[in-house]
Parts: structure tokens; C-alpha cells; sequence
């Protein structure tokens, strides 16, 4: 732990000496005064749903405890990791973090974030409460969880029925070299339309494409036992390919998909404009039901079988979606780590929960919530199948250095990708620095 603090440390020294670091306080007036810091991401594609949901639940949080919540956001992974650094290092920041669930092992790694007791779990409801697979990201095991889960995201794909129906396709691909094949056959460049959505510059979904794309041709991004990094294999060289080839060698996304982040790549669905779109969450529900595909589209699990495959490899993986969502998890510098809980309570309550699916379509991870939903909205019936069966991404504070590697080198690739060209050479080189870096991380955690 003293390795990882002192590296901590280096980081955000040099982020203080360059004014880059703007800490809220966490401490208020006395009594009523009180104000509890919660750090959210920001969700651009659902402003005004965010802006109500927080609007009601300070207004909830002031009647049942007196005090006031202050939210501020990242917008990107990047942005979330250096949030985590510098609040942790310097003692002062948000009372409350939502972290995106692959970023729990990050935040525990640091040693900053409190252990959930026994007390702690009874004033939120019981550990019970909540759907047992998304308990699999709250921490190293049930005797040092940090993070209470409070949505969750699992990935399936979406496909326009009409779409399919006309081009004389019967079901949705259940492999990916029929999703090419499918694709290729919904694609009319003339009437800008195509096979597929691919949200290609969106800091959160691309490295998701490739740790799916590697884990189910028989690849790891970290070797089972977390001691060696393996971004630079064949089989995450072969993904990153495949990844980019929908585009460069299918010509099934439209090119300007190079720039789409989720919300424009939703809206190309939305708008009739593409006939699937892979790695999408439920939150993308409001959306299509405020769309022309009202009515028109089904979601499905993402195909589970490698490119070039018609069965998984022996050492392959269902790996159809990450334990995905967000959890909520108390720094241990806050002075209000009651109203902490207190709010945690609030927003995992079961109302609560079925408020926060409606405006943004994540799915309650409390089983009482889920329970109504499902037995009331059909159309989120694969999306409790995928989330039940979902894989956890590995549990290490390497993991931020994986992503963000990954990101990043999907990211220096855009630029070719916007002139319809992919270097394989340049993409190999990106992946070898990041191994280095992701394997420099796992190092530290050994000590």
C-alpha cells in the first residue's frame, strides 16, 4: 500500500503545481447547515432527466435528514481516475463517490474509501437487499466491500425488427461473422443507412468491444492469477482489428463514426439510420422511446461466439457483458459518513430505484425493484437475463491503467479510422506501452 500511495502522490503533486485540482469541501454548517458532496457522472444524453432526478432527490434528502446535497460530475474515465487520486491524497473532496463498477478495485487499491460494516450494510437495508451478481464488484470479498451497488448496465444489442423483416432476415446473429454478414446486408450507403452503430470515440464503451471480442476467442487483457498484463497478445491485437475492420473493410458503420460517442450512435438507431447497435445498456430505452423505432426494435444478447468461429474456443468465455452499473462508495476523509448512508438508503430504496429506471433506464440492482419491473416492462427481459450471468472484469488497481490503456490506444487511432484506413503496426506499438504501463501497475500491487 505505501508503493501505491506514494505513487498516488506523485500524481497529484504535479496535478496541485498545475492547478489541477479544484476539491469541494466536505463539511458544512452545524445542523441544518449540512452539506453532503456526491460525485456522479455525467450523463450528456439524459441532461434534463438528470437535472429532475437530483432536483428531487435534495428536495427528499432535506426532508428525511435537514441537510443539503451538492453533486458535481467527471465526464470521462480518465477524468473519474484522477477525481479518485487527488481527493484521496489531499484528504478533502465528494462525502459520496458513484464509481463506474471496473473502477471499485481502483478506489479500494488506494486504501481511501470506507469498509462497509455489518451496522453500515443494516442502516442501508441488508446486504440482501441487492441482487447477488452485482455484489461481485463491491470488493475483494464480502468481508472488505467498499461500493453499494446503485444501477445496473448490462450490455445485449438492439436491432430494428422492420429492418430485418425486410431484408428477409429471421433472427438476430447469435456470432459475430453472421453480425458482419448481417450487417453488410442492411447496409444502403445511398440511403444513409447501415448494418450497424459503433460509438467509436466514446470514452466509456470501445475498450468494452475488445475485452469482449478477446475473452471470447480464448484471450485475457489480465492472466487469471493478476500478475501479468496482456494487452499486447494476438488475441487483443486480433480484437482491436476486428473492431475497426466493421468500418475500414465492411463498410457497415457509417464513417463519421469515428467522432460518435453513445448518444450519437444511439441517435443514428433512434433515427432509423443503422439496424443494430451493439454494447448498449438499457439506458438507452428512454431514448428509443421517444424515437420514430418506438415499437420497432428488440434487444438481444450480443453474440457470444469469436470472428472466424462457429463455436467459442475451448479457453473461450461467454463474455457477452461486464458486471456494469455504478456504485456508491463514502470516502473515508468525510465528516458525514451518517449522511452518507443516509443517502445511499434513499437512492437504493426500491421507489427510488424504479424513479431512477424511468428517467434513465438502469436497472435497479435491488431485488424488490427489479422484481416489479421485470414483471411489468417485457422488453427488459434480456437485459435481467445478461445482467444475472454478466462477468466481472478482474478486481486489482491495475485495472484503471488496462482501460485506460485500451481507450487510449483506440483513441490515437481514430484519426486514420476518419480516412478509412487502420495501421495494425501503429495499433501493436500502442498496445506495447500500454502492457508496460498496465504491467508497471500490477507490480506495485504485489507490495
Amino acid at each position: 500500500m505505501n508503493q501505491r500511495r506514494v505513487a498516488l502522490t506523485t500524481v497529484c503533486a504535479a496535478l496541485l503545481l498545475a492547478g489541477g485540482l479544484t476539491a469541494c469541501s466536505s463539511s458544512g454548517a452545524d445542523g441544518g447547515g449540512k452539506e453532503l458532496h456526491v460525485l456522479v457522472g455525467a450523463d450528456p444524453a439524459h441532461a434534463d432527466a438528470v437535472r429532475a432526478w437530483q432536483a428531487q432527490i435534495k428536495k427528499d434528502f432535506k426532508a428525511k435528514t435537514g441537510a443539503d446535497v451538492v453533486f458535481d460530475s467527471y465526464a470521462s474515465a480518465g477524468e473519474e481516475q484522477t477525481k479518485i487520486q487527488t481527493s484521496i491524497v489531499s484528504g478533502t473532496g465528494p462525502d459520496v463517490y458513484q464509481l463506474g463498477t471496473t473502477f471499485t478495485p481502483v478506489a479500494y487499491a488506494t486504501g481511501g474509501f470506507r469498509v462497509l460494516s455489518d451496522a453500515d450494510w443494516k442502516r442501508i437495508g441488508g446486504r440482501d437487499k441487492f441482487l447477488p451478481a452485482t455484489l461481485g464488484m463491491s470488493g475483494p470479498d464480502a468481508q472488505h466491500d467498499i461500493a453499494v451497488p446503485f444501477a445496473a448496465r448490462p450490455y445485449g444489442m438492439v436491432y430494428n425488427t422492420e429492418m430485418f423483416k425486410a431484408a428477409g432476415i429471421a433472427q438476430p446473429p447469435t456470432t459475430w461473422d453472421e453480425f458482419v454478414a448481417d450487417a453488410i446486408k442492411l447496409t444502403k450507403p445511398s440511403t444513409g443507412v447501415y448494418g450497424t452503430a459503433v460509438d467509436y470515440a466514446d470514452p466509456f464503451s470501445s475498450w468494452k468491444y475488445i475485452w469482449t471480442f478477446a475473452l471470447q476467442s480464448g484471450g485475457r487483457l489480465i492472466t487469471d492469477d493478476l500478475k501479468q498484463a496482456q494487452l499486447n497478445s494476438p488475441q487483443v491485437n486480433d480484437a482491436i482489428g476486428q473492431y475497426f475492420a466493421l468500418s475500414t473493410k465492411h463498410h457497415a458503420v457509417d464513417p463519421a463514426a469515428a467522432g460518435w460517442k453513445s448518444a450519437q450512435a444511439a441517435a443514428a438507431f433512434a433515427n432509423g439510420k443503422a439496424a443494430m447497435l451493439p454494447m448498449v445498456a438499457p439506458t438507452v430505452i428512454p431514448t428509443l422511446d421517444n424515437s420514430p423505432v418506438k415499437g420497432k426494435y428488440k434487444f438481444v444478447s450480443m453474440p457470444l461466439v469469436p470472428f472466424g468461429a462457429t463455436a467459442r474456443p475451448e479457453n473461450g468465455l461467454a463474455a457477452g457483458s461486464i458486471v456494469s452499473g455504478d456504485s456508491l462508495a463514502i470516502a473515508k476523509y468525510s465528516t458525514h459518513a451518517d449522511l452518507a448512508l443516509d443517502y445511499i438508503a434513499l437512492v437504493t430504496s426500491p421507489d427510488e430505484q424504479k424513479a431512477y429506471y424511468k428517467g434513465f433506464g438502469g436497472l435497479p440492482p435491488v431485488t424488490a425493484a427489479e422484481d416489479q419491473l421485470a414483471s411489468t416492462d417485457p422488453r427488459i427481459a434480456g437485459f435481467v437475463a445478461a445482467e444475472k450471468a454478466s462477468l466481472p472484469t478482474p478486481f486489482t488497481g491495475a485495472w484503471a491503467d488496462v482501460q485506460l490503456g485500451l481507450t487510449n490506444a483506440i483513441t490515437q487511432t481514430l484519426p486514420s479510422l476518419a480516412s478509412g484506413k487502420y495501421d495494425s503496426s501503429a495499433v501493436s506499438q500502442l498496445l506495447a506501452k500500454a502492457n508496460q504501463t498496465a504491467q508497471a501497475s500490477l507490480d506495485r500491487q504485489k507490495h
